[in-house]
């Protein structure tokens, strides 16, 4: 017994011994009221006449916003970029990669597998419609590793000759992929490329996940959202948070992806400050965190409320 007493007591001395992390958590919720959730999401894209399908805008467009920057202003400092992040439908229903997804529920055994999820069988239409998540962003030079959001375009090399061209789960009407060529192709997508899982929309096939915008789940018609960020900067000397729809894709190249870039051209969305007129910050009211609120700098109803975990290493906070 006391060479075991001895052994732990040593085990958690040399486990203690790492570099220790001073960065941040920042736990957070995303809401808006009566605007078009779908208008969030980046690359920007708008629904076609009949809702039949979407067009993407491209770089340049008016209204375009390829991805969103959250930065912090801090003391001393100045701004800091923190991360980028896209808003995402949670799952897209005719996305190439997820047409050759073995349907591992099906237990009727009927006829010889293997057999193939149905994307358009229900929920998972409305899960597309209904349910955003917040991703992490991809760099935009890995050529066709990064293709972009817009299978539309790029999966039409991947479509077989006699494939409808309108899709439409009303109907259980699917775009048919030629198999080997798609599975090639979704094979070399980078791994930092969000793409869905039917099967548990919080561990992605590929991506960052860091959480679902507030809503209603329609699969169960509950409340659902909730963001964490894990920031590597630490930010007790914060004086602002604000996040910055931004039209450039240059800015995510992999030269640029993890520099302290400044704010670009893009337009602050979301905004929250410690003294001043936009959000609140606030550093007093709660023992070991702060609690904040972004909030639209033009009044639209989008709000940003969060909470701050600074400075890890030395938090004395239990969570």
């Amino acid at each position: 017994m006391k060479q075991l007493l001895i052994f732990l007591v040593s085990l958690s001395f040399f486990s203690c011994q790492g570099e220790p992390f001073h960065g941040s958590r920042i736990i957070a919720n995303l809401y808006f009221a009566n605007i078009d959730g779908e208008t969030l999401i980046t690359p920007t894209r708008v629904r076609d006449p009949g809702g039949s399908g979407y067009t993407y805008l491209q770089p340049g467009d008016p209204g375009y916003v390829d991805h969103y920057e959250l930065y912090a202003g801090i003391d001393g400092v100045g701004s800091v970029r923190l991360l980028n992040f896209h808003i995402r439908p949670a799952l897209e229903v005719h996305h190439p990669c997820l047409q050759f997804l073995e349907d591992t529920t099906r237990v009727d055994g009927v006829g010889e597998g293997p057999f193939y999820f149905n994307m358009c069988r229900p929920p998972y239409p409305d899960v597309e419609k209904y349910m955003f998540v917040v991703v992490g962003a991809s760099p935009t030079d890995l050529g066709t590793a990064s293709p972009g959001y817009n299978f539309l375009d790029w999966g039409a090399d991947l479509l077989d000759p006699s494939s409808v061209s309108t899709p439409d789960c009303s109907t259980n009407t699917r775009l048919t992929y030629l198999q080997e060529a798609t599975e090639a192709f979704c094979a070399q997508i980078d791994s930092s490329v969000y793409i869905g899982n039917p099967f548990q929309l919080t561990k992605p096939l590929s991506g960052e996940f860091f959480g679902v915008v507030d809503g209603i789940d329609p699969r169960t018609n509950l409340a659902i959202g909730g963001l964490s960020f894990s920031i590597l900067y630490d930010l007790s000397g914060i004086t602002s948070l604000f996040v910055i729809a931004e039209p450039d894709p240059t800015r995510l190249t992999e030269e640029n992806f993890s520099l302290n870039l400044p704010p670009g051209a893009g337009k602050v969305v979301l905004m929250s400050e410690l003294e001043g007129y936009f959000g609140y910050l606030d550093k007093e009211s709660f023992e070991g965190v702060w609690h904040g609120l972004m909030v639209h700098p033009e009044g639209e109803p989008l709000f940003f409320e969060y909470t701050v975990y600074p400075d890890l290493d030395t938090d004395n906070a239990w969570f």
